[in-house]
């Protein structure tokens, strides 16, 4: 018989929230030159080029294979088979168009600078091509997740077609730049996107209009699961307005939405949630379990008007379309505490960055920078005629026609407009991004605070026990987005499975009775689960090959209950701190069955296949549930250092005890021995591994079996077995009373 190493491991005290939960602002990056105009080529087919323009194919999404060059003054690089195709909407039938870049296309998992796709946008209706990246650098400014920018020139099969503005595209990379979570669920919102309720139900969230849904699902979209968007839109329109307060801000990020709401506010942004229905994102952020806001398509501002209205006298108070519901703007400014805050918002940021000194200098640096590419851009006058002079004036003077204003009498207009109509209004006291860490025995919990005189931490053992406090912290001298905060408790008793906490302003805890309201939770004790790590291995060589025919290494997952359990509400990660780093896939596990997948970071060759690798000197590997909005550990294991063709894996299947095997049984249950002993006589099989036949020292009678339990052989007195037709990986050769593992080439 064999015999197997056995390891003994522990498990790592670890935390389950990551370091930060508010937004990571990333740097700019080469991809975005802020100092210089970098150049995009783009070489395409001549026919491909004619079928992507012909006004017959507008709004065709089909990619066209091309070759693309970024140069700029620290790079030049060239890749081969990207995707190319226009973008936009209404944009399509312009004469200078929008174009998109999808590096990934033809070559799966291929990024550059990070990013996987690029958009080209022509904000061909602006005359200045200063408005959107104005307004997309202020929201930057304050810390909020939105697009990076900057100004680029277009060359297409070695012709200028124009200076372009490269903004950032809003997929599952952003998530995982700026929220830390590739994972997540993003839907894109389009007219109509009202907020309204429709009923308990969330496919009644799937709705369509011209042949696109609302609120369409960008990421996870073989689950197509809609139960946290349609939970965030019945507490927003259901719940009375004296509970609201805590409903909400338990399922989505209030204070961010209230700076972004100001932003477009002061900007003249129509073209948003508030006023149009429009152009916004929702992404579940499952770090702190709310629903984040995140703004796109920001041409139409700083005094862009297609509908009449003179966006620099419109009260701030009463932005929404009259007539219309708008139930996320109207119940949050009608509740006192969140329109002082939004009043606050308006104030600072207009003293901060919206006047003279600060907006309108910048674009005037934007400008200077911009100008020569503008002028000699041959395709910026073709659709509203714009000049040379019309480029040049914009920032002082009215275009016409759409554009109400020129930027500096917006800005003067607007601001004077807002300070006349703002209410009194008091510094708020504002926790945001709130988590917890725990280290050892001391609950260490993080908050990002607004000005205020001074805010508290609050915990208690959860259920029940008393409320404890942190000592107060003086926060007086914050700005807005700053930086985050940390209260520490020590010597939470001992046994508890969950602690509640809160943070809260110094008033607020006065006040404060049950701490019911916006409690959030962290788990120490674990949940009980019927799915388990079962088998790993993180140095395949040649053990099993996946679909695409690579050896790549691989995690086992085996039910082990009595029961089917959905693993797609579930996460997987190799870091702790980073516990919901992929999602697991839309599927059920029936009891007893195995589940391979894939850990090769190449997530584009199917729902197998992870976002991560296995490192080989050993490493953590964790399942996580997410209960009460908060982290819950399911199952974890430290993987050790493993030689080529190991594995680590339960003694047999969904044990406690854990070893080292030296034959790895991908899809298969543990412990089973390659030979086993018939009358006291072994037997033979070989060549094991074989791309060919296999040979027996004596007649055999049997079925050959696939990883997965499938028959694909029967043998009868067989003393060979031509498996060369069969595909690469492990193969069961059961004889009812003996089984032996075959490994096919």
């Amino acid at each position: 018989m064999k015999t197997f190493l056995l390891v003994a491991f522990a498990l790592l005290a670890c935390s389950m929230q990551r370091a930060s939960a508010q937004p990571s602002i990333p740097e700019w990056g080469d991809a975005f030159l802020q100092d210089e105009v970098a150049e995009i080529r783009i070489t395409i087919d001549p026919d491909s080029l004619t079928a992507l323009l012909d006004p017959a194919n507008g709004g065709n999404e089909y990619e066209w294979p091309a070759t693309f060059e970024y140069h700029s003054s620290t790079r030049h690089d060239t890749l081969h088979y990207i995707g190319f195709r226009m973008r936009g909407n209404t944009s399509l039938n312009a004469a200078k168009k929008s174009f998109k870049i999808s590096i990934n296309s033809f070559i799966p998992g291929l990024k550059w600078l990070g990013l996987e796709k690029l958009n080209l946008v022509a904000n061909q209706n602006d005359p200045s091509l200063l408005r959107a990246k104005l307004c997309w650098d202020m929201i930057r400014r304050y810390n909020l997740a939105g697009s990076r920018t900057s100004y680029v020139r277009l060359y297409i099969n070695d012709e200028y077609r124009g200076l372009y503005i490269h903004t950032e595209h809003i997929d599952e990379q952003f998530t995982s730049t700026y929220f830390g979570d590739e994972s997540a669920h993003l839907w894109k919102c389009t007219y109509p996107a009202d907020l309204l309720y429709l009923g308990a139900n969330p496919d009644l969230y799937k709705l369509e209009a011209w042949g696109y849904r609302v609120y369409e699902l960008k990421t996870n979209t073989e689950q197509d699961d809609y139960s946290d968007l349609a939970e965030f839109i019945s507490v927003l329109n259901n719940t009375s307005a004296g509970n609201l307060t805590c409903a909400l801000e338990k399922v989505f990020n209030v204070d961010d939405y209230l700076k972004y709401l100001a932003i477009d506010v002061l900007t003249g942004n129509w073209d948003n949630h508030a006023f149009n229905r429009n152009n916004f994102y929702l992404l579940r952020n499952e770090r702190t379990g709310v629903i984040e806001y995140i703004p796109y398509d920001l041409d139409n501002t700083l005094g862009v008007d297609w509908i009449g209205e003179d966006w620099t006298e419109r009260n701030v108070y009463s932005w929404s379309q009259t007539g219309q519901e708008r139930p996320l703007y109207e119940r949050l400014l009608a509740n006192p505490v969140w329109r002082n805050q939004f009043t606050y918002y308006l104030e600072t940021f207009t003293s901060d960055w919206f006047h003279e000194d600060g907006i309108i200098s910048y674009a005037a640096q934007l400008q200077e920078l911009i100008a020569p590419h503008a002028i000699e851009d041959a395709y910026r006058p073709l659709d509203y005629g714009y000049t040379e002079n019309d480029f040049l004036n914009a920032i002082d003077e009215a275009w016409g026609g759409h554009v109400d204003f020129g930027l500096r009498d917006y800005v003067n207009a607007r601001r004077q407009s807002m300070l006349n109509q703002i209410e009194s209004f008091s510094t708020p006291q504002v926790a945001n991004h709130v988590h917890a860490i725990l280290s050892g025995n001391e609950l260490v919990i993080r908050a990002t605070v607004e000005p205020g005189p001074a805010y508290v931490a609050a915990y208690r053992q959860w259920p029940g026990g008393s409320w404890n406090s942190a000592p107060v912290l003086t926060t007086a001298d914050a700005a807005p987005g700053g930086e985050e905060q940390r209260f520490s408790f020590v010597d939470i008793p001992e046994p508890v499975s969950s602690v509640e906490f809160n943070v809260m302003s110094q008033t607020a805890w006065n006040n404060f009775q049950n701490g019911s309201c916006a409690s959030r939770y962290i788990h120490i004790a674990p949940g009980v689960t019927q799915v388990v790590i079962n088998e790993v291995q993180s140095v395949n060589a040649s053990t099993i090959t996946d679909n695409a025919g690579q050896a790549d290494d691989w995690i086992e997952l085996y039910n082990a209950g009595t029961s089917p359990q959905y693993l797609g509400s579930s996460f997987i990660s190799d870091d702790p701190l980073d516990w919901n780093k992929w999602r697991l896939p839309n599927v059920t596990l029936d009891p007893g069955d195995f589940l391979l997948l894939w850990a090769d970071r190449d997530p584009e060759q199917g729902p197998l296949h992870l976002g991560f690798r296995l490192a080989a000197t050993g490493e953590p590997l964790l399942i996580t549930e997410v209960v009460q909005r908060a982290p819950r550990r399911l199952d974890q294991i430290a993987i050790p250092p493993l030689n080529v063709n190991q594995t680590f894996g339960r003694t047999t299947d969904g044990a406690s005890t854990w070893m080292v095997f030296t034959e790895p049984t991908p899809n298969g249950p543990n412990g089973v021995v390659k030979v086993s002993e018939i009358a006291g006589d072994l037997i033979p099989v070989w060549p094991n591994p074989t791309d060919g036949p296999l040979h027996f020292n004596r007649p055999l009678t049997g079925r050959l079996l696939s990883s997965t339990g499938q028959e694909v052989m029967t043998l009868e007195n067989a003393r060979s077995a031509d498996i060369s037709l069969l595909s690469p990986g492990l193969y069961i050769l059961d004889g009812g009373s003996w089984r032996i593992r075959i490994v096919r080439r």
